[in-house]
């Protein structure tokens, strides 16, 4: 399929032709898109909507004493309403175990899910010696 497309392509001029031969090429036997476990972050899921202003108290009648998280701020126009979430960072990884047990047994929290960081790759190849070959038989 892309070779035919690349073959009409080339047909339009040589400087189609060098911007094709530019394009990376990109292995498409490997997952292009890829979700790594961000190390101590965590999505904290609430009961019901909160303000923005409210989580960190709320989190913390749930937390107790422990000190060694914080929330991340999310910096875009949805963080101005109410939201039943949390970005919540572990800072001291020693504390990890006690601070989500607190979060497990609470009946104030409804889930909690390691945060995810997504990667996506456009999925395209490129068989260059085609276009190679095609680029000459067209010029010769």
């Amino acid at each position: 399929c892309c070779c035919i497309i690349f073959r009409f392509m080339l047909r339009f001029g040589f400087l189609l032709a060098i911007f094709v031969l530019l394009i990376p090429v990109i292995d498409c036997d490997r997952d292009l898109n890829e979700a790594t476990i961000v190390k101590d972050e965590y999505i904290v899921i609430l009961p019901s909507f909160i303000p923005r202003e409210s989580h960190e108290k709320y989190i913390e009648e749930v937390l107790g004493n422990h000190k060694d998280w914080k929330i991340i701020e999310r910096h875009n126009e949805a963080s101005e309403f109410p939201s039943d979430f949390v970005l919540l960072k572990i800072e001291n990884p020693l504390s990890k175990t006690q601070i989500l047990s607190s979060l497990k047994k609470s009946n104030k929290i409804k889930h909690i899910y390691p945060q995810k960081r997504y990667t996506r790759s456009p999925n395209a190849f490129i068989d260059h010696d085609i276009i190679v070959q095609d680029f000459a038989s067209n010029t010769g």
